[in-house]
């Protein structure tokens, strides 16, 4: 299964990459995130690791993440493995005069 999304949010480049990549915070963002634990020290980047507690599917998953990519401002992908299956989430981010277009594509195969 392989999807995406695209988006403009109304602020420059460096307010949505900022806010995107902002792990320590998503709980307080993002509805289902109930908690994340940095499992790696800072600065986020390539090699950061942590663990994501949502409600999916009305029940609490917990799942192990790790960031392959990072580019400031560019890109960055977070990868799991998960019940059979490895996840890859790419964002990307592109300059749109004051505002940012952002891409978010998921991709899934079985392992």
């Amino acid at each position: 299964m392989n999807f995406s999304l695209n988006r403009t949010v109304n602020a420059p480049i460096d307010n949505v990459f900022r806010v995107y990549s902002d792990f320590a915070n998503a709980a307080a963002r993002i509805d289902g995130i109930e908690n994340i634990e940095i499992l790696t020290d800072d600065p986020i980047g390539k090699g950061t690791r942590f663990r994501e507690t949502r409600i999916m599917f009305g029940r609490e998953s917990t799942e192990e993440m790790e960031i392959t990519e990072f580019e400031q401002n560019k890109k960055y992908i977070v990868e799991a493995n998960s019940c059979g299956a490895h996840f890859q989430t790419i964002f990307q981010f592109q300059p749109n005069g004051g505002s940012t277009n952002v891409k978010v594509e998921l991709n899934t195969r079985s392992v």
